[in-house]
């Protein structure tokens, strides 16, 4: 008796161009799956027939097993490259995202020295405004103008404002005014 007839044949197809070596797939007692070689000369072959693998049908299943190895080989090909292009886009994002948060931080400098200009000219102007009693009285008035002083501000408070001779005791007032309304 030969090992063919001894298993059962699952598939067999030949693994060379001029189908002559044959590769014979079974099932072995362990369950698992295991191959055997053997050629069209090899005395086994009769048994392989009788199990209905003739050449034409190891033929046939040659075409098919090549196909699938063929779209195996693309789909793992396929999987492969997008999982590199995935990485090199994760790579290019990060690098990207790297030198955005690089340009932002020098946006975000420059925007804090134009802040400290903005404020250092706002601070400049607002003490100048003690040196001419026009610009004082209309200083002055603005805050007598605005919706918080309207609304919040005392009488005595208007009168201090009134009375006052600086910026600096204007904006104290203002001050005073928004710790009431805190504390309504």
């Amino acid at each position: 008796m030969s090992f063919i007839s001894s298993i059962k044949v699952e598939e067999a197809h030949f693994v060379d161009e001029n189908h002559y070596e044959i590769e014979i797939l079974y099932t072995g007692e362990d369950k698992k799956t295991r191959t055997y070689y053997i050629n069209k000369d090899h005395p086994e072959f009769i048994d392989l027939e009788r199990q209905g693998f003739t050449v034409e049908k190891i033929e046939d299943d040659t075409a098919e097993w090549k196909k699938a190895q063929s779209r195996a080989y693309s789909e793992l090909v396929n999987t492969l490259a997008k999982e590199k292009v995935e990485r090199s886009m994760s790579v290019a994002n990060e690098l990207a995202n790297s030198k955005i948060a690089e340009e932002y931080k020098k946006l975000d400098a420059e925007k804090m020295e134009l802040e400290e200009k903005k404020f250092q000219r706002f601070l400049d102007a607002t003490f100048r405004i003690n040196d001419s009693s026009d610009a004082f009285f209309r200083f002055k008035l603005a805050m007598f103008n605005l919706d918080l002083f309207k609304k919040d501000a005392t009488q005595e408070q208007k009168k201090l404002l009134r009375k006052s001779k600086t910026v600096a005791e204007c904006f104290s007032i203002l001050h005073e005014v928004e710790k009431q309304i805190e504390k309504k």
